[in-house]
């Protein structure tokens, strides 16, 4: 179980109404790691441990990205209609980066350039949606001049580290679109504990995907061996489902063809990059035991449920619950958003209700028993709910 965070701060419209958020990377451990590792951890963090829609919502989420996210090394597995692409200030402009580019434009991403000191010849202009210039470092004039030339190449300004109400009224009057800094909200931290996946267990799964004969089969029973792993697969499949793009999911499986391969291979390269764990530990061992239990529950409550995919998935599942490190929505109904642990929990209630099954049972309603289990030098009686034990045995209350 690791503590993270993750830095967020709005960026506003000309209106004063927010337009997107920028998602910033925060680590008091390592505060200042290499780019690609800052990025990385920016994305596993807001798309898979806390959900892109619980940070930003509907609106517009600013990534900084480096040389090696632009030229496709490595790839931003947001929806390209919710993510801009900041390109930084330190990035080269050679044949490889302004090819990543263009082809990241011709997929629908909104590209940015940061901390921008103008230059007219920069390739990048006529690529570029949204231009960010730094209201502390240009003078009056400098500013000026670069609004005039965002207009000509149709991008539109943003004022960022605006700090008093004269240099927003400044940057008002010279028809900056965008604005962004203390004055009007510092960024805040969002924290929370996830369960890292074992560096192993994501470089099998990379290895399987890298593979032209692999099946979504042997990927799944990889990553159903990692209680963190299917989590996270579950978290970033659920994600479409929840938005209406297709039905809701049940297991592993299913997430991990949902995916598809490009994005798995996306989302697990980002993990190693940002600090897959080195091995498993103790809290993987008893989530993926209490998984299998859950599991054969779930086989003697209704067999129909059990196919060939449903609830090998309880790695992920099961985890939310028994795995304190894995982050939950909400903690008091840790199941409310997976409907296969609905359908599990509903059978069991209605047995007396469905003729069928109280045929089953010798037409009528059993009643409640005791059941009686021991541990070594000690035993205890577990009553269901509605019954108490008088002094000639089990009464119905």
């Amino acid at each position: 179980m690791s503590q993270f965070m993750v830095g967020r701060q709005p960026i506003f419209d000309a209106k004063l109404g927010v337009r997107g958020y920028e998602l910033l990377f925060r680590d008091p451990v390592d505060p200042r790691p290499n780019g690609d590792k800052m990025t990385a951890d920016v994305l596993v963090r807001a798309g898979l441990d806390l959900g892109l829609a619980s940070l930003v919502g509907t609106k517009l989420a600013f990534v900084n990205a480096t040389r090696s996210f632009l030229v496709g090394q490595h790839e931003v597995p947001f929806s390209p209609s919710q993510a801009v692409i900041e390109i930084l200030e330190d990035v080269p402009r050679d044949a490889e980066v302004l090819a990543g580019c263009r082809r990241l434009v011709s997929k629908g991403y909104t590209l940015a350039l940061d901390d921008y000191v103008w230059v007219s010849d920069d390739p990048l202009l006529e690529l570029v949606s949204i231009v960010k210039l730094d209201v502390l470092a240009l003078t009056h004039a400098e500013l000026a001049d670069a609004a005039r030339q965002c207009a000509i190449f149709g991008a539109e300004p943003l004022a960022e580290k605006v700090e008093t109400r004269e240099q927003l009224a400044v940057c008002q009057d010279l028809g900056f679109d965008l604005f962004q800094g203390y004055l009007l909200s510092r960024p805040e931290v969002v924290e929370g504990q996830a369960l890292s996946p074992s560096r192993l267990t994501c470089l099998r799964v990379l290895e399987k995907l890298c593979d032209p004969a692999t099946s979504f089969g042997e990927v799944e029973s990889i990553v159903r061996t990692d209680a963190a792993l299917s989590y996270r697969f579950l978290r970033a499949a659920g994600a479409g489902a929840a938005r209406g793009l297709y039905r809701s999911l049940s297991s592993v499986r299913e997430a991990v063809v949902m995916l598809g391969e490009r994005r798995l291979r996306a989302w697990v390269t980002l993990m190693l990059l940002s600090g897959a764990h080195e091995g498993c530990d103790e809290q993987f061992n008893i989530a993926m035991t209490r998984a299998r239990m859950a599991e054969l529950i779930a086989q003697e409550v209704e067999p129909r449920l059990m196919d060939q995919s449903s609830f090998h998935s309880w790695a992920g599942i099961g985890a939310r619950p028994f795995a304190p490190g894995v982050v939950a929505d909400d903690p008091r109904r840790p199941f409310a958003r997976h409907r296969a642990a609905r359908s599990i929990a509903q059978p069991h209630r209605d047995v007396g209700r469905d003729p069928r099954r109280r045929a089953r049972l010798g037409g009528r309603r059993r009643r409640p028993q005791a059941t009686l289990w021991a541990r070594p030098g000690r035993s205890r009686a577990v009553l269901p709910s509605g019954a108490r034990l008088g002094n000639r045995g089990l009464r119905s209350a």
